[in-house]
C-alpha cells in the first residue's frame, strides 16, 4: 500500500486559500472603517486643541478675539502667516515651525487634518507645500479683524459679544478648489469666508468649501468648544458635476430671520 506524504492537497490548499480571501473580503472594509473613524478622531482633537488655544489667548488678552494683525505696519495683512490668527495662539500650542525669512510657517501637527490630499503644484510637479496645508479656517469676518483694514477697531470683538456660543462657528475645515489650473489636487486657506458677503467669489462650491472628508463631513469648531462634523453640499472641483439644488443651506445658510451669516455671525437669532 502506498503511504500518503505529509502535504497538503491540492484540494486542502485550495480550500484554505478559499477561507483566507473569504475572510479578507469580510475584514479589510472593517480595516479600512477604522482607519477612517481613527483619522475622524485625529482631525476632532486637532480643531478642539485649536479652540483650546484660542481660549488661553482671550484669557490673556483681555477677552479679545484673536484678528488679524498688521505687524509691518502696511496697512494689510495678506503680507505673511505672521499675520494671521495662527501665528497668535501659536504659543499656546507649538505646532508652527518657520520655513524661510518671508515671514511665513510650516504647518503641522494640530493644523493638520490627516485626510489632506497629495496635491502638487503643477508647473514644478512638486508636492503642496506646508506653508499651503491651511485646512482650518477661521472665521475671521464675524469674530476678529479684516485683513485689508486690520487697523479699524470695528472689526475687533470681545468675548461678551458673541451672543449663542453653541452656534457660533469660529473654525471651519475648508479648502481652496479654484485653483487647480495651479495646484492637482487644489490647496488650503486660513481663512473661511462667509456665504452672504463672499458667495460671488471666495464661498462657493467650486472656490473656498468644506471639503466633506470624512465621509462627506466636515469639522466645524464652535465657539463654545465643541467639534461636530457637518454634511455640506459636495465641493465642485473642475469636472465635478454641479449640484442639482442650493448649496447654501444648513450652516452655509446665507440668513436667517433678517441676519446674513446666522452661523458665523456673532449676533441675532440662530436656526
Amino acid at each position: 500500500m502506498t503511504q500518503r506524504g505529509k502535504g497538503f492537497t491540492l484540494i486542502e490548499l485550495l480550500v484554505v486559500i478559499a477561507i483566507i480571501a473569504i475572510l479578507a473580503a469580510i475584514l479589510f472594509p472593517v480595516f479600512s472603517s477604522a482607519r477612517t473613524a481613527a483619522r475622524q478622531s485625529v482631525c476632532q482633537n486637532n480643531v478642539k486643541m485649536i479652540l483650546q488655544a484660542c481660549n488661553m489667548y482671550e484669557n490673556e488678552w483681555g477677552m479679545i478675539l484673536p484678528a488679524c494683525v498688521d505687524r509691518n505696519r502696511s496697512g494689510s495683512c495678506w503680507d505673511t502667516m505672521n499675520d494671521f490668527w495662527q501665528a497668535l495662539i501659536d504659543p499656546y500650542i507649538k505646532q508652527l515651525k518657520k520655513a524661510d525669512n518671508s515671514g511665513n510657517s510650516n504647518l503641522g501637527g494640530v493644523y493638520v487634518c490627516p485626510e489632506v490630499p497629495p496635491s502638487e503644484y503643477i508647473p514644478t510637479h512638486e508636492k503642496l507645500s506646508d506653508t499651503l496645508k491651511r485646512c482650518y479656517g477661521y472665521n475671521w469676518y464675524y469674530l476678529g479683524g479684516h485683513p485689508t483694514d486690520p487697523n479699524n477697531r470695528r472689526y475687533f470683538h470681545a468675548l461678551a459679544e458673541v451672543a449663542r456660543p453653541t452656534k457660533t462657528i469660529r473654525l471651519l475645515e475648508i479648502w481652496q478648489y479654484g485653483n487647480w489650473n495651479t495646484y492637482s489636487r487644489g490647496c488650503g486657506t486660513m481663512l473661511c469666508y462667509p456665504p452672504s458677503i463672499y458667495s460671488s467669489n471666495y464661498c462657493s462650491p467650486t472656490t473656498c468649501w468644506p471639503p466633506g472628508w470624512h465621509n462627506g463631513k466636515s469639522a466645524v469648531g464652535w465657539f463654545d468648544g465643541h467639534v461636530t462634523f457637518v454634511a455640506c453640499v459636495p465641493p465642485q472641483p473642475p469636472g465635478a458635476p454641479a449640484p442639482n439644488h442650493d448649496p447654501y443651506t444648513g450652516i452655509m445658510m446665507k440668513s436667517y430671520a433678517g441676519v446674513n451669516d446666522p452661523y458665523f455671525n456673532i449676533k441675532g437669532p440662530k436656526p
